[in-house]
């Protein structure tokens, strides 16, 4: 069997200023062909999940199209024609092609397209006809039905930080693949439910997640259901149907068991929607906290989550930055910057220089630093994951520099990429385990790989496009139809069958 492989990957931030346009996808994959293969085997992602399970099947796998940007804001209408003009020409060129393995956000928003996923979708079931298509999805999708309509299967990563994002793709075919040997067709079931949670909310590993993924395997096996997907949702896409849903895979016969297991799952959530974890601590609160434990030689991460880069912020904010230049502590972060790497072209090593450093991305992010920095190392910033999450994937934060302030070391990146991998500062011959503090323009995804590396981890809260304080943002879209905005509604549990 020959299968075909497309991704289309875009997280999209409806609050950000800063639209996504065709550099965006050049600066990190828009790929076709053998160029796909080269840059995904042997990868722990998606793309190398379908490669590793078509091969490992005795299948042939025929990549055809990738096209994957930093999370931002809104993809510009005609980088979205022309993404989906690479996938119709492809289609159309390879006819012969049995089936699609198909990888998706799951929150991807286009200029005039509110669901432009479900566009796709719906055009690629049109060109294949009614070859099988297995959809994978990131755990913050914001599911529609409308999607699951030209599915055959659907799976979606179950983990936050994302470290299962290979074996997600695989279970998408091997539950085709499972279907398929056994000449059935499967069935699909989808509900939603109206909360959304901010990303800080949403680790897999801390409730009220933890648990809601644990309830999912207890009635898939209760329901002999082949999947139970918890499609966690994204707060900073402002559209009707954001937020938290469920869907269920099962034979296509099986229907009640996944409308009993889809409600169960739906009220326990709705249930379980205020019992969370992670604290959120001011500004001030977090430089008392870091201060009294330095002294005491503990070592923190603080998480600067609303410059949550991998939520779409510019990886500008100074909020957090800017008190701790004060304290005298030794702490490392990233700011995105990149007039101010080409403001370092000319300046020797080690030389001073006086650099206003971030606050350029939007209002709320923060005034710039205007420091004296001392030049530690100038270079490329491509870097290959080492750690747990997308490990062998190549990244890169375009060229980049490092300077001290004080005691302070900044990496100034030139393309926004959230500092997930000990590798970003490695290939300034930066050792991360040498600091005090740590500054990480993130929120869960953090945790997979610097966890291990310090006592504490902080949740730092400030102005942003990434607040966590969802009641701060602008929505109009969305608008009270969801708890949190509106904490009187009374939920109805409706399945929808596809």
């Amino acid at each position: 069997m020959l299968i075909g492989i497309i991704s289309v990957f875009h997280e999209t931030n409806t609050f950000s200023p800063i639209p996504t346009d065709k550099d965006n996808f050049e600066e990190n994959i828009w790929l076709t062909g053998p160029d796909i293969v080269r840059a995904f085997l042997g990868t722990k992602t998606p793309i190398g999940g379908f490669l590793d399970i078509i091969s490992e099947r005795g299948h042939e796998a025929l990549p055809l199209f990738a096209a994957h940007a930093t999370p931002a804001g809104i993809v510009k209408r005609e980088i979205f024609e022309e993404i989906r003009l690479n996938v119709r020409d492809q289609l159309k060129n390879n006819p012969h092609i049995d089936a699609i393995a198909l990888e998706l956000h799951g929150a991807h928003i286009v200029e005039g397209i509110e669901d432009p996923e479900a566009v796709l979708c719906a055009e690629i079931r049109e060109l294949i006809g009614a070859k099988p298509l297995a959809v994978v999805t990131d755990f913050h999708a914001n599911m529609t039905q409308e999607r699951l309509k030209s599915a055959t299967i659907w799976s979606g990563y179950r983990t936050n930080p994302h470290i299962d994002t290979y074996e997600a793709a695989v279970r998408s075919l091997e539950n085709l693949f499972f279907y398929m040997e056994k000449d059935e067709t499967p069935g699909l079931s989808f509900i939603r439910v109206p909360v959304i949670f901010p990303p800080i909310s949403q680790s897999t590993s801390d409730s009220p997640f933890k648990e809601i993924i644990g309830k999912a395997k207890q009635l898939q096996e209760e329901f002999d259901l082949r999947d139970l997907m918890v499609h966690g949702g994204y707060s900073y896409s402002d559209v009707p149907y954001a937020g938290l849903s469920f869907t269920a895979l099962s034979d296509s016969k099986d229907t009640s068991k996944r409308e009993l297991a889809l409600v169960e799952i739906a009220k326990f959530a709705w249930n379980s929607k205020d019992v969370v974890s992670q604290e959120i601590l001011d500004i001030d609160a977090v430089m008392q906290l870091v201060a009294t434990g330095v002294s005491k030689s503990k070592k923190y991460a603080i998480a600067d989550i609303s410059d949550n880069v991998n939520g779409g912020s510019a990886g500008d904010s100074t909020h957090v930055i800017a008190p701790l230049l004060k304290l005298g502590l030794k702490v490392l972060t990233t700011i995105c910057d990149p007039a101010a790497v080409e403001t370092l072209d000319g300046v020797k090593i080690s030389e001073t220089i006086d650099l206003s450093l971030g606050g350029y991305s939007h209002p709320v992010v923060g005034t710039p630093l205007n420091v004296c920095a001392q030049l530690m190392w100038r270079g490329n910033g491509e870097y290959i994951h080492e750690g747990v999450m997308n490990h062998g994937a190549s990244y890169s934060i375009g060229k980049a520099a490092w300077v001290r302030v004080g005691t302070v070391d900044i990496l100034i990146q030139s393309f926004a990429q959230q500092p997930n991998d000990l590798a970003q500062f490695r290939i300034a011959g930066i050792d991360p385990s040498d600091y005090d503090v740590l500054v990480l323009k993130g929120a869960a995804a953090l945790r997979a790989n610097w966890q291990d590396l310090v006592d504490e981890f902080i949740n730092a809260s400030s102005p942003g496009i990434t607040d966590c304080v969802l009641e701060r943002l602008n929505y109009v879209n969305l608008a009270n139809k969801v708890w949190p905005m509106d904490k009187t509604i009374t939920p109805t549990f409706d399945v929808v069958h596809i």
